[in-house]
């Protein structure tokens, strides 16, 4: 009996992109970082990876390429689009999968997909991430896009917990008031003590917190409103109100 062909081929040929990204992502740190991101960005990289044995935190060299990765994709190589992406690192691969294909096509937008295992510190990858937007917005760093303005969307109450933890800082056991103390965003590896920096993060100063049944309402309202009208009419009706509310709000930080 022929032997059932093994599916590790075609997995393997699937990882063509992240290993293509991570060769150039890699070449550009041996360069020093040459083409040299924003002075924001380049302030950024010295402090977060030349920090030296003795200090109290560091970034694993998995979180290191993953910060790496989407600095140099979005200020580097400028890549605006999935498509545009897969057009630069990985072009055969459009033609040779459909799920691909199908993905890239109805994806009109950027999408960075960071892939660690379980405890691998995903948290501190995202930390370091909005730090890397938020100053580069705040100093007008024109290299790029950037946004000092961020929604969180976490798959689970589980998850929204640890990443409020991270932001806000830890419950305390007893009283179960948050300690700001405790927060990933007071530690020293995201962003230098100086004024310059530490003085000018407000990020956490407003932190929006809405629950799931907000938005259930609203989308329920909005339906009800527009009875007769087809789902796929009403999805750009409730995105439009969703979009207004969160405007209205003063907060910086959606989670």
């Amino acid at each position: 009996m022929a032997k059932a062909k093994s599916s590790v081929a075609s997995t393997i040929e699937t990882l063509a992109l992240p290993q293509r990204i991570e060769e150039e992502v890699k070449g550009w740190r041996n360069q020093g970082y040459h083409p040299f991101p924003s002075e924001t960005t380049r302030q950024l990289l010295a402090h977060w990876f030349d920090r030296g044995d003795e200090a109290d935190a560091q970034f694993h060299e998995c979180q290191r390429l993953a910060i790496e990765a989407v600095i140099y994709l979005h200020e580097i190589r400028q890549i605006k689009t999935l498509r545009g992406l897969y057009e630069e690192f990985a072009p055969d691969r459009l033609n040779l999968f459909k799920s691909i294909a199908d993905e890239v096509a109805n994806s009109p937008f950027l999408k960075y997909c960071i892939k660690s295992a379980t405890g691998s510190g995903k948290t501190w990858v995202l930390a370091a991430l909005v730090v890397w937007q938020y100053f580069n917005a705040v100093n007008g760093e024109s290299n790029a896009r950037y946004s000092g303005r961020f929604m969180v969307v976490t798959p689970g109450l589980e998850v929204r917990n640890r990443i409020l933890d991270s932001f806000l800082g830890r419950r305390d056991p007893k009283t179960g008031n948050r300690l700001p103390e405790t927060s990933d965003y007071r530690k020293n590896l995201f962003m230098p003590e100086t004024m310059g920096w530490r003085g000018k993060f407000s990020l956490l100063d407003n932190v929006i917190q809405p629950v799931d049944w907000e938005y259930l309402m609203l989308s329920e309202s909005v339906y009800r409103a527009n009875q007769g009208i087809a789902f796929e009419a009403l999805v750009p009706l409730m995105r439009q109100t969703r979009d207004q509310v969160i405007s209205q709000q003063q907060g910086t930080l959606f989670v």
